[in-house]
């Protein structure tokens, strides 16, 4: 911090020293904003203050030096408080813009923090939900398999008790078939030998 002080108020010296050889021909005083600037920026309000009373310090020096023959003695002092006032204003402004550009700049730092977290989180929730769905998929196949099982077994059952229905039906003709037959095959002979 000191030799930013130190190049500042260097600075203010050279702009001072640039107003002494101008004179009252030129008006260079707007280039004490540069120091007032950079180093608000730079440094902070506090820094920038100190530039902007170094400068309207060594402009009081400068119009002394000169030699410039005012009215009354209370000319140069008015017209460095009169320059004083905006530098001091010209600080304030820049460091409040320089607190609010580095409050967005956490702010932005925050939000895309938490951006990021809530990227990794959906990323996370994506992943679960691709998982889910191929879990659901292995389910449904398995159900499929499991009701074409299902229906062969029906198809089963129901060709057996078709062929169940078909035996009985063909069972009780046959039955009788069958007990004529042996009842003509195991009559007596004698009755045989009657009827003939």
């Amino acid at each position: 911090m000191p030799v930013i002080i130190a190049v500042l108020l260097g600075l203010v010296f050279a702009v001072g020293w640039v107003d002494y050889l101008a004179g009252l021909e030129v008006s260079v005083s707007f280039l004490y904003l540069i120091p007032i600037a950079l180093g608000t920026w730079v440094a902070g309000r506090c820094i920038g203050n100190i530039v902007a009373l170094a400068s309207a310090g060594v402009w009081l020096g400068a119009d002394f030096l000169a030699g410039h023959i005012y009215g009354h003695w209370f000319v140069p002092l008015w017209n460095t408080l009169t320059l004083a006032i905006p530098f001091l204003v010209l600080a304030a402004l820049l460091a409040s813009i320089r607190e609010a550009n580095e409050g967005l700049e956490q702010t932005v730092a925050r939000r895309t923090k938490a951006l990021q977290a809530e990227n990794a989180e959906r990323r996370r929730a994506e992943e679960d939900l691709r998982h889910a769905i191929n879990d659901v998929r292995e389910i449904h196949a398995e159900l499929q398999r499991t009701q074409f099982q299902l229906i062969e077994a029906a198809k089963m059952e129901s060709v057996g008790l078709l062929s169940a229905g078909v035996a009985h039906e063909l069972k009780n003709p046959l039955m009788t078939l069958s007990l004529g037959a042996d009842y003509f095959l195991n009559r007596r002979p004698e009755t045989r030998t009657k009827h003939s």
